[in-house]
């Protein structure tokens, strides 16, 4: 019962990111441009070095799969993405296209050829499938953008 008491709160939201969705883990992917290129390179470097370590990894973590944690990881470097474009006020300057464009630049070649394996668990598809799975998930960037940004507390 004590053990039971002393496991996380699914349910927490750490900065406005729930817990099964990475938000309490440590390493938070963070963010330093000044526009909307810089921070979608960094997105796209965050993403390939995550990606790439899930990749590496063992096949089942916590009872995940890699497909499994590469969305959680997508959802994760997308929601900080995008609270650090709004709280910097470059959200409204930063379209989807631009900033994939710029991610995808960052993307390795070994994350390219080995990431539409990952986009479904037992169903490898191709890198383009995978893009536009990421253009899909990055659309928030896009959504609210005149909403004024308040910060989790």
């Amino acid at each position: 019962m004590l053990a039971k008491a002393l496991e996380p709160n699914p349910n927490e939201v750490c900065s406005g990111v729930p817990r099964d969705m990475g938000g309490c883990e440590p390493n938070q992917p963070t963010f330093a441009g000044v526009t909307c290129a810089e921070v979608g390179r960094e997105f796209g470097s965050e993403v390939d070095r995550r990606g790439l370590d899930i990749i590496a990894g063992p096949q089942i973590v916590a009872g995940q799969s890699r497909a499994s944690r590469m969305i959680v990881m997508t959802v994760l470097v997308t929601a900080r993405a995008n609270q650090y474009l709004r709280a910097q006020g470059l959200v409204a300057e930063c379209g989807v296209d631009e900033f994939v464009a710029a991610a995808e630049s960052q993307l390795s070649e070994p994350f390219k050829e080995r990431v539409g394996a990952y986009l479904y668990d037992g169903s490898p598809r191709p890198y383009g499938e995978w893009l536009e799975n990421l253009r899909r998930t990055v659309r928030v960037i896009d959504m609210g953008e005149n909403e004024p940004f308040l910060p989790a507390t």
